[in-house]
């Protein structure tokens, strides 16, 4: 699947995609009742491997814990 798909299925679910800068690559929060994927850019090397993040957190938040 295409990066470029994986944040439509976020944007669909009302699922925000922020900037966030941490120790980890990503992190889950709840954020005015809504549902966020915080991604630190800065550690992540090329798309291929923010696809993969943003992949995992979206199957997290969508199959382990359905919104």
């Amino acid at each position: 699947m295409e990066l470029n798909k994986l944040y439509d299925i976020a944007d669909k679910e009302n699922i925000s995609v922020i900037e966030f800068k941490m120790k980890n690559k990503a992190i889950i929060g709840c954020l005015d009742n809504n549902y966020t994927i915080g991604i630190n850019y800065s550690d992540i090397d090329n798309s291929s491997e923010e696809k993969t993040i943003l992949a995992e957190e979206l199957r997290t938040l969508l199959f382990l814990f359905p919104i």
